[in-house]
């Protein structure tokens, strides 16, 4: 087993709702195009037992890629976890970031990523905040180019504290004032750094965030 693979089964093999949390703000990559996740949904083994449809989930480990069968025409992307130390919870991927725009919706995302047919497959990390999504016989037909320019990064130049450990501790509020907001044009990134730019300090940051 590789090392990115062997890395992506440690940060899955946590419980469902862990996971979800901490892959908001993550980057994945699917083909060539780039999605920051917003929002991501923990289910449980037992959630997954009483569909027949996921069961496929109870016997992935964690970090292995499920996309069902399409239900009412949406694909939703499945990520498998363990459950209090059992294989068989998963992660659904709901919402996301490409290029300044919002996918809000399992099923608005997988179509601007050009996922449209049932698969397997596995994550394979690229760095601590990216991942891809690596799946197999699939050919993507995404509704969306890749973008041109470079993506910016987080940015700690402003001074005033404000770094990437501040901003994964909020990242969560953070990503539901965007997905509020919806800034036409306007990536995740840029507008994380427009908000810390705003601020003094990583208190002030947090008081703004709160209102």
């Amino acid at each position: 087993m590789s090392e990115k693979r062997i890395y992506s089964v440690s940060i899955f093999a946590h419980n469902t709702g862990e996971v979800a949390k901490n892959l908001i703000g993550m980057t994945m990559v699917v083909g060539k195009l780039d999605a920051v996740i917003l929002e991501a949904k923990g289910y449980s083994r037992s959630d997954n037992e009483k569909d027949g449809l996921y069961r496929p989930l109870l016997d992935m480990n964690p970090g292995e890629v499920f996309i069902p069968p399409r239900r009412r025409g949406v694909s939703l992307i499945l990520i498998a976890t363990h459950d209090r130390g059992r294989p068989g919870g998963c992660v659904l991927i709901r919402a996301g970031e490409i290029n300044g725009a919002v996918f809000d919706g399992p099923g608005k995302l997988s179509r601007a990523l050009g996922i449209n047919m049932p698969a397997e497959g596995t994550t394979e990390w690229l760095d601590e905040d990216r991942f891809r999504l690596v799946l197999r016989g699939v050919t993507l037909v995404p509704e969306l180019k890749p973008a041109r320019h470079k993506k910016r990064e987080l940015s700690e130049a402003n001074g005033n504290g404000i770094g990437k450990e501040t901003i994964r501790k909020h990242i969560q509020q953070i990503a539901r004032r965007y997905l509020k907001e919806r800034p036409a044009g306007v990536d995740f990134a840029d507008y994380i750094n427009a908000l810390s730019a705003q601020c003094m300090s990583a208190k002030e940051f947090a008081s703004m965030l709160r209102r």
